[in-house]
């Protein structure tokens, strides 16, 4: 599939895997959400699907369309299978190009997806009337320009990587449940509780903008403020 650094997927070759994404995410932006994609791009997308890691289950009885959906919660679109039993499914066409994750990415979004509704209260608690305050900048943010930071040294990754040594995690035997197209969940309902709890305990929070939190020029910062809190 791979000709030097050049990407090739089906009778497509692209100079790099970026191109390739940028060539399939136009594909999946163009047009309404819940058009199905003509002959030429399911053709395409079928070169794509049989890269995927776990092809075999996502063509089950076989493909007979592709439409365009796109997730109620995120927002963000993604292609749907329609397979000739009748069933449906989706697919990642990122992971079609770069495969799966590696185990200790897997294993930090199994984390995050475990602590998700405690930091989606502990942030809705922060908000002033209809605003929430960077602690940073001081600006006022709407609730989706807000986000929640780990405030260093003790960020999300080094919680989660601290959790998996405090509790001799071995990476190569977890299991997880597959949440559509956007993660993982621990498969292990009382590791994501455990998880849960750890967290709580160690993690330092404040809101910060979108910008900053981009930026990451907060994570240097570990003199304590009135913008602190804790779960």
């Amino acid at each position: 599939m791979m000709a030097g650094q050049k990407t090739i997927i089906g009778e497509l070759e692209f100079s790099g895997k970026g191109k390739a994404k940028d060539f399939f995410k136009a594909i999946l932006n163009a047009g309404e959400v819940g058009r199905r994609v003509n002959d030429m791009e399911f053709e395409h997308l079928m070169d794509l699907l049989i890269r995927h890691p776990r092809a075999d289950e996502k063509i089950g009885s076989g493909v007979e369309s592709v439409s365009i959906s796109c997730h109620s919660k995120y927002g963000n679109r993604f292609f749907k299978l329609h397979r000739i039993d009748g069933t449906e499914d989706d697919f990642s066409y990122p992971k079609c190009i770069d495969g799966d994750h590696n185990p200790i990415t897997e294993f930090s979004y199994a984390c995050r997806r475990a602590v998700e509704k405690r930091l989606h209260r502990w942030k809705t608690q922060q908000m002033d009337g209809n605003y929430l305050k960077c602690a940073i900048t001081g600006e006022s943010l709407t609730f989706s320009q807000a986000h929640v930071d780990h405030k260093s040294p003790l960020t999300f990754s080094v919680i989660a990587k601290s959790f998996m040594v405090a509790n001799s995690i071995d990476l190569a035997k977890l299991e997880y449940n597959r949440i559509g197209i956007i993660g993982v969940e621990f498969s292990d309902k009382a590791l994501a509780e455990k998880f849960d709890l750890f967290h709580t305990k160690m993690a330092i929070l404040r809101i910060i903008s979108a910008k900053e939190n981009l930026k990451g020029s907060h994570s240097a910062r570990v003199t304590p403020t009135k913008k602190d809190s804790v779960l």
